[in-house]
C-alpha cells in the first residue's frame, strides 16, 4: 500500500481493512481466549501489547515532530535530539501494555462490545472526513492532520462510551438484590476462571466494574437513601468503557498513521 502525505484526508480503504481485521480477530479473542493454554494467552497479550506500543511510539514521534518542525530550526543541533527516537520507547511500551490489558479485559467480560469495536474505524473515518473538510484551507497540512485526529478520536471515544453504557443496561443482569458486595465480587471472580492465570485476572478485571454497577443499581432500588454506591457504580462503568475503547480508537488511528510519511 502506498504511503500518503501527512495532510491527506483519511482513507476509506484503510478504515474498511481495519474493520474487517477487527471483525475477524476480536470475536475470536472474546470467545476463545478463556480456553487458550497459558503460553498462547501470553503470546496473544505480548502481540497485542507490541502492536499498541508501536502505535504509541509512532503517535509520540509524529506529535513531537510536529512541534519540533515548527519551533526548532532544522540546522540546529537540537533538532534531531528533540524529535525523539529510542528514548520514546519506554513510555510507549508502558502505555501499550496497559492498553492491551484493558482491551483484553474488556473482550473477556460478559458485556464485551466487540460489535462496537468493529464499527469504530468506520465511525472514525466519517468524523475525520468531516473535521478535515471543516478545517481545510484554514490550517497547515500537518496541523490539519493533528487536529482532525485528536478531535475525531475524542468524539468516537465519547460515542463508543455512550453506546457501551446503553449495552450494559440492555444486557440481562443477574439478581444481586439482597446480596452483599463482597459476595457479588466473589461470584464474579468465580465465574472468571480460565485455563490461564493471566486470562483469569483479565477476565475478573473486566467483570468487576459491571458487577459493581449492576449491584449498586439494584441496591438503590432497595435503599433510596444511600446513593453513593450508585455514583461509584456509574464511575466504574464509565472508567471501564473509557479504558476498553481507548485502545480500539488508538488501533484505528494507528492504521491510518502507517499511511503517513514519517516526520
Amino acid at each position: 500500500m502506498t504511503t500518503a502525505a501527512i495532510g491527506d484526508p483519511p482513507s476509506l480503504r484503510s478504515a474498511l481493512l481495519t474493520s474487517i481485521t477487527f471483525l475477524l480477530l476480536l470475536p475470536t479473542l472474546s470467545l476463545r481466549l478463556s480456553e487458550a493454554p497459558p503460553w498462547l494467552a501470553w503470546l496473544v497479550f505480548v502481540v497485542v501489547a507490541g502492536v499498541l506500543s508501536v502505535g504509541q511510539w509512532q503517535r509520540r514521534r509524529l506529535y513531537r515532530g510536529f512541534l519540533v518542525n515548527h519551533h526548532v530550526l532544522p540546522h540546529s543541533r537540537w533538532f534531531r535530539w528533540l524529535r525523539g527516537g529510542v528514548l520514546l520507547w519506554p513510555g510507549a511500551v508502558l502505555r501499550g501494555t496497559g492498553l492491551a490489558a484493558a482491551l483484553l479485559a474488556g473482550l473477556l467480560a460478559s458485556d464485551a462490545g466487540w460489535g462496537l469495536m468493529v464499527m469504530a474505524p468506520l465511525l472514525l473515518y466519517v468524523l475525520r472526513r468531516l473535521v478535515h473538510h471543516l478545517f481545510l484551507g484554514a490550517l497547515q497540512p500537518d496541523a490539519l492532520w493533528l487536529w482532525s485526529e485528536r478531535i475525531a478520536g475524542r468524539l468516537v471515544l465519547g460515542v463508543l462510551l455512550a453506546l457501551h453504557v446503553a449495552l450494559v443496561l440492555w444486557v440481562p443482569q443477574p439478581d444481586l438484590s439482597g446480596v452483599a458486595l463482597r459476595d457479588a465480587v466473589v461470584r464474579g471472580l468465580y465465574d472468571a476462571s480460565a485455563r490461564s492465570e493471566l486470562v483469569s485476572v483479565l477476565h475478573a478485571a473486566g467483570e468487576l466494574p459491571t458487577l459493581l454497577f449492576q449491584w449498586s443499581l439494584q441496591q438503590l432500588i432497595a435503599d433510596t437513601e444511600n446513593r453513593w454506591w450508585l455514583v461509584a457504580g456509574w464511575l466504574s462503568i464509565l472508567l471501564k468503557g473509557a479504558l476498553v475503547y481507548l485502545p480500539v480508537v488508538e488501533l484505528s488511528l494507528g492504521a491510518d498513521r502507517w499511511r503517513r510519511r514519517t516526520v
